[in-house]
């Protein structure tokens, strides 16, 4: 089975029956490189920032003040979850109605946080979005990557691979947001 195979089946499964065609369509067609996990992860405002609702075990990174005084960011786990490949990561995010950070988030968190835990000791997954890699024929590494962050400070970045041809795939920490 490939990975785009199991995240349809993934989302197939987590898809609400209440969803109408009409409200699934509309987000059936979001940013190059997103599938039905991530669509439904729009449609539950999983990418929405919010007030601070966060609660034991997470910390709130605000993003801007609303003109009514109240702070709007995102919340983080302060701990590291054990390593695991994407597509798993990923799916533990789901299943607890959260999500892993995009790259920038995980770097404002880095940067801002003050209650978390070892974001620097170790790459950390920090991306919901999946990519083929790009190579020439003497490097015929095929498969697909997803960025990764943190090992050695808040401005590191790279990538490991989610799928690849060798059967090679990386195996990393991660922490879910909301």
């Amino acid at each position: 089975m490939t990975l785009r195979t199991a995240l349809l089946c993934t989302s197939i499964i987590l898809l609400p029956y209440t969803v109408s065609a009409e409200e699934f369509t509309q987000w059936s067609s979001p940013a190059v490189g997103s599938d039905s996990v991530t669509n439904l992860m729009g449609k539950e405002n999983l990418f929405m920032p919010h007030e601070d609702d966060c609660v034991t075990g997470e910390e709130f990174i605000q993003v801007w003040d609303n003109e009514d005084g109240t702070d709007i960011g995102f919340c983080i786990e302060e701990d590291e979850r054990t390593a695991a490949d994407w597509s798993d990561a990923r799916d533990t995010c789901v299943n607890a109605d959260m999500r892993l950070p995009e790259p920038g988030e995980f770097k404002l968190a880095c940067d801002n946080g003050t209650g978390l835990n070892d974001m620097t000791d170790d790459w950390e997954w920090v991306s919901n979005f999946a990519a083929q890699l790009a190579t020439d024929d003497a490097s015929p590494n095929v498969g697909t990557a997803v960025p990764v962050g943190g090992n050695g400070g808040c401005n590191y970045g790279s990538a490991d691979y989610a799928t690849s041809i060798n059967g090679t795939i990386g195996s990393l920490v991660y922490r879910c947001v909301r």
